[in-house]
């Protein structure tokens, strides 16, 4: 290996180091929250957060998924008032021929 190629395989090391440590803090401090929320929740009858709103970066995916399905739903809705608006222009055009 050259100096180069150990200079970058050490740098890429302390990077990867670097964002598992922020990782693990971000997931320490979600735990931390989490749990208080239950105490909050036991005592004072809160509302006990969803997983997802907890560990976000875990479950991404579902969170794309059913956002991928809202703007789905609306854009069909869209399509459809905008298809039925043009559908009953040419036909009271066609009845007016």
């Amino acid at each position: 290996m050259t100096l180069g190629e150990i200079t970058r395989f050490i740098k890429g090391y302390i990077h990867r180091e670097e964002r598992e440590a922020r990782f693990r803090a971000s997931m320490d401090y979600a735990l931390a929250t989490t749990i208080c929320s239950g105490i909050s929740s036991i005592f004072g009858g809160g509302h006990m957060p969803e997983i997802h709103e907890v560990y976000p970066s875990l479950f991404e995916e579902k969170n794309k998924t059913s956002q991928s399905v809202a703007n789905f739903i609306n854009f069909a809705n869209d399509f459809n008032r905008r298809f039925k608006g043009k559908k009953n222009d040419s036909r009271t055009t066609e009845s007016n021929n």
